[in-house]
């Protein structure tokens, strides 16, 4: 049997209505609060309802709002850090998608290593214990929920990187499927379940992880049209659970060339969530069918495909067939071209997305020049 690692060190609050904890959890930890969120967030009801739950256990609050465009940029998250510094924060609470909760991790690790994030990106070693760092998730999709990595753009030269802090792993998760946003719903869900098929076909998944990537699709693919289509709360809870499942399997396992890619399209065009995972799913399926025919068969059954009398080649061939329908469906881009991209940049986005860690795990080894040709595909 394979031997595998699992460890969550965070303390995860799970269900409707759990964001009501957050002033019990947080004052458990701390009570000089640096609350990091998106500033997007400011003008809605959750901000307002956690500094009203901090302040009645008595918590002081610090508020650092961050424009998700500028993709948690260097030196913002230095201010913030220094801000946290001087202001004697004890723990740092992030609030909202992938990228707040990015730079709330990064201000949490340099409250204690005190050098510029931009020393940390050039091989500077990260020797000290981030500060308490407590999650607020507003959407399903953090890759990064359960480890100590985080996503940071160096202003110097426009580069997406990926940092690990030294224990740096949420403290305290509060994961409540009533402050999920369904502004882009379609994009995040889709994005989740490419992470779930990327992680599971992943070189180290682990029979744990491929059981919560399975139920993570399995789940996805009976909701997803009735949380989008009917706007079911029920359906967006069940989504919420194929999120929390996917990050839960990827602190074990990774995404890859989507992940990768996706990240840097998002970052090159300023977004949140672009819709790249889902457009670029059905050809790296294609492209891992060598490897992973026998993978890709669970995930047609996982998906609810009907596969009596199939071989296995056909079989993946229905999953592709399946997600290009699920993203037509869903009225999604279905190529590159739909956004303001030009042939002449997929040179560039391969380049980025190969120095990425994610895609040191594909389940076979991807070219350069291969790379480049999924993208010329997809374009």
């Amino acid at each position: 049997m394979q031997v595998f690692d699992f460890f969550i060190p965070s303390h995860l609050k799970f269900g409707i209505d759990s964001l009501n904890r957050a002033g019990n959890i947080v004052s458990s930890v701390g009570n000089k609060v640096f609350l990091v969120t998106e500033t997007a967030l400011l003008g809605g009801e959750i901000i307002s309802h956690i500094q009203n739950l901090l302040a009645g256990r008595k918590c002081e609050v610090i508020l650092y709002d961050i424009d998700i465009k500028t993709f948690a940029a260097s030196s913002i998250i230095d201010k913030g850090a220094v801000l946290a510094r001087v202001s004697y924060c004890d723990v740092v609470v992030g609030v909202g998608g992938l990228r707040a909760l990015s730079a709330a991790k990064a201000i949490a690790m340099l409250v204690t290593n005190t050098k510029s994030v931009n020393d940390y990106i050039d091989g500077e070693m990260i020797k000290e214990p981030s500060i308490p760092y407590i999650e607020i998730p507003t959407e399903a999709r953090n890759p990064f929920m359960f480890n100590n990595t985080f996503l940071i753009t160096d202003e110097r030269t426009r580069e997406l990187h990926i940092l690990k802090a030294a224990n740096g792993q949420p403290c305290n998760v509060i994961y409540d499927p009533a402050v999920m946003s369904d502004l882009a719903l379609p994009q995040i869900m889709t994005n989740v379940l490419a992470n779930a098929i990327e992680g599971y076909l992943s070189t180290d998944s682990s029979f744990l992880s491929d059981m919560m990537f399975l139920k993570a699709i399995e789940i996805l693919s009976k909701y997803l049209m009735s949380a989008v289509k009917d706007k079911n709360s029920d359906a967006v809870s069940f989504l919420s659970l194929s999120g929390l499942m996917t990050s839960m399997g990827l602190s074990m396992a990774s995404t890859g060339i989507i992940g990768a890619v996706s990240e840097v399209v998002n970052q090159k065009l300023r977004l949140e969530n672009s819709g790249v995972a889902s457009m670029l799913l059905p050809y790296v399926i294609e492209f891992c069918i060598p490897s992973s025919v026998e993978k890709l068969t669970r995930v047609a059954a996982a998906m609810g495909i009907s596969v009596e009398s199939m071989t296995m080649l056909d079989v993946a061939v229905k999953v592709i067939e399946h997600v290009k329908k699920m993203a037509e469906d869903l009225e999604l881009p279905t190529k590159l071209s739909d956004f303001p991209l030009k042939a002449d940049d997929l040179i560039d986005i391969g380049d980025r997305a190969k120095k990425l860690d994610m895609m040191n795990y594909l389940p076979r080894a991807c070219s350069s020049e291969e790379l480049y040709a999924i993208l010329q595909s997809a374009f």
